[in-house]
């Protein structure tokens, strides 16, 4: 009977989540690990609700916990760096990232998050290498192409970077911060 209602609960959760109610998804994830605490998939959608609030030194936790009983879920990974960059706590957030794509190559998420913290550390051709990855498993991500259109002009290479950033106002023509990069990379 445990295990339907840690599935009900846990369905429940992800339905909130996906809806931005994180509060109230963040109490069914707490509630169905009351009834099963060694469910780490259940520990990270726990540390990703409490990221979404902006309680991340709490989301650490969590992620802590789901990698305590399961070292190789990238999505821990994934959670814990992301939320170690919120933190600006670049250098351990890159490593957790790493982390994360050496376990699934194909998190996009993971890849661009990458991306940003090794920007965040003017690690700029490492940066452009992760979101080259993102861009391969998402091309259509406008913001991968932005944000590596930052590491190229951290580079000085600003005629990649308008080629870039080009790119990205083709798929989002109206994204005033991509113009405004665009007008940066001018200069």
């Amino acid at each position: 009977p445990s295990l339907s209602r840690v599935r009900i609960l846990q369905g429940q959760g992800d339905a909130l989540y996906a809806v931005r109610r994180y509060d109230e998804a963040l109490s069914r994830f707490q509630e169905a690990l009351e009834l099963q605490p060694e469910n780490y998939q259940l520990w990270v959608l726990h540390g990703f609700c409490l990221a979404a609030l902006k309680c991340f030194e709490a989301s650490i936790v969590s992620f802590n916990q789901a990698l305590s009983r399961c070292q190789d879920y990238a999505l821990a990974w994934h959670g814990k760096g992301h939320s170690l960059a919120k933190l600006s706590q670049y250098e351990e957030a890159a490593s957790h990232l790493q982390q994360a794509v050496r376990l699934n190559r194909l998190d996009k998420t993971a890849w661009h998050n990458l991306g940003t913290v090794q920007n965040n550390l003017g690690y700029y051709k490492a940066a452009i290498a992760s979101f080259d990855q993102s861009l391969m498993l998402n091309p259509r991500d406008h913001r991968a192409y932005y944000s590596q259109a930052l590491a190229l002009c951290g580079l000085q290479r600003y005629e990649n970077a308008l080629q870039v950033l080009q790119k990205a106002l083709r798929l989002k023509p109206c994204s005033h911060y991509i113009w405004n990069q665009r007008g940066t990379a001018l200069m």
